[in-house]
C-alpha cells in the first residue's frame, strides 16, 4: 500500500466533507480543519485496527477503493487544480485535496 493517501474535502451546505479515496473513509465537521484533522484521526484508527488484524483479511481491507464517481470527482479537481497551476493549499476555500501520510507500514 503506498505511503500517501489521496483525499479531497468540499463544503456541502453548512459542512465539510472530506474523503479518503483509497480506502473510501469519509467524516462531515463544521469547518475545513475540523474535517481534515477528523478524517486523519479515523485514517489513523483504522489502519491501527487492520494491523492487529491476519494478512489475509487486511489484504482485503486495504483494497477499498472508494467508488468511481467519487473517484472521478477527486481527479477531475485535482487536475483542474493543477492546470490552473494553484497548490493544494491556495485552492479556493469551498473544495481542496490533500494527501495524509499512512503512519503505519502495512503491506498487501
Amino acid at each position: 500500500m503506498s505511503s500517501i493517501l489521496r483525499c479531497y474535502i468540499y463544503r456541502k451546505d453548512k459542512y465539510w466533507e472530506s474523503i479518503c479515496v483509497d480506502l473510501d473513509i469519509a467524516t462531515f465537521a463544521c469547518s475545513m480543519d475540523e474535517a481534515k484533522r477528523e478524517l486523519a484521526s479515523c485514517l489513523e484508527l483504522y489502519l491501527e485496527c487492520l494491523a492487529e488484524l491476519p494478512f489475509e483479511e487486511r489484504s482485503s481491507l486495504l483494497k477499498r477503493r472508494a467508488p468511481w464517481r467519487v473517484r472521478t470527482k477527486f481527479a477531475v479537481m485535482a487536475w483542474m487544480t493543477r492546470l490552473r497551476g494553484i497548490v493544494p493549499s491556495q485552492v479556493p476555500p469551498r473544495t481542496a485535496y490533500f494527501e495524509i501520510s499512512n503512519p503505519l507500514p502495512l503491506h498487501m
